[in-house]
């Protein structure tokens, strides 16, 4: 079995394998490190697996699609099809974490990093939101406007940011301690 290392490069040449799209290079390109070609097949190689990004519009356009489907949800008129409770625990908290853990994770996403900072960004963005979706509801004569449900919004928002910190890498998010593969 050949092995190649230098330059913080180590792989069995045996072991490379075609991916879709990707061909594999010579020695010296590949611990270079300048050929992208390489280092997807570095990661397969390591057998470490990446879903690609999607392109920034998409992205984007997702974070904007949360915010709309949490809005609408907010502002119907909610009916008597949802169970009250659910392990003793109102079945609309468990609506409002899942919404606004999602949403913060699609603003993470939309910006590809999970870095302190971002995380704090995203999951402010979306407690807020969450506050001006209360105080739109305090304005419809179906809904009524909650403090707790500010609160529960906001919890969601930071299982959110937390939630995406763990799995950031694998969808292409940087915790700012490499550079980002920006699709």
């Amino acid at each position: 079995m050949a092995r190649h290392r230098g330059n913080n490069c180590h792989f069995d040449v045996t072991d490379v394998r075609y991916v879709a799209g990707v061909t594999p290079v010579g020695r010296a390109d590949a611990c270079r490190g300048t050929n992208r070609r390489f280092e997807t097949l570095e990661r397969v190689v390591a057998g470490v697996t990446h879903l690609p990004a999607a392109p920034r519009p998409l992205r984007y356009a997702g974070a904007l699609g949360c915010a709309i489907v949490i809005l609408y949800g907010s502002i119907i008129e909610p009916g008597d099809g949802v169970p009250p409770t659910l392990f003793g625990i109102e079945f609309t908290v468990y609506l409002h974490v899942t919404a606004y853990a999602g949403f913060t994770s699609a603003i993470g996403y939309a910006v590809l990093s999970a870095d302190r900072r971002t995380l704090l960004v995203a999951a402010a963005i979306a407690a807020l939101y969450g506050v001006g979706v209360e105080l739109v509801q305090g304005t419809l004569p179906y809904r009524t406007m909650s403090a707790l449900d500010m609160l529960i919004n906001a919890g969601g928002a930071t299982a959110g940011a937390a939630c995406w910190w763990l799995v950031a890498p694998q969808f292409g998010g940087n915790r700012g301690d490499r550079p980002t593969a920006e699709a």
